[in-house]
């Protein structure tokens, strides 16, 4: 996540929100070593996405 927040000019906390959500859609995969948190692509996000009852809207269409 660190090496996210400058490149995107977003701050910590609004980087880990969105990772938290992409990661409950299924889009990432986390793994925790230490307090370090590691984030990489999941194997099937189509899937995922298409079973998580998320749209292009938010989920279920609305925020």
């Amino acid at each position: 996540m660190c090496d996210l927040i400058d490149p995107v000019g977003l701050s910590q906390p609004t980087v880990s929100h969105h990772l938290k959500a992409l990661t409950t859609a299924g889009f990432l995969t986390r793994s925790q070593w230490g307090t370090w948190a590691y984030y990489r692509p999941a194997s099937t996000p189509a899937v995922s996405y298409a079973s998580s009852g998320w749209t292009r809207f938010g989920r279920y269409g609305s925020y």
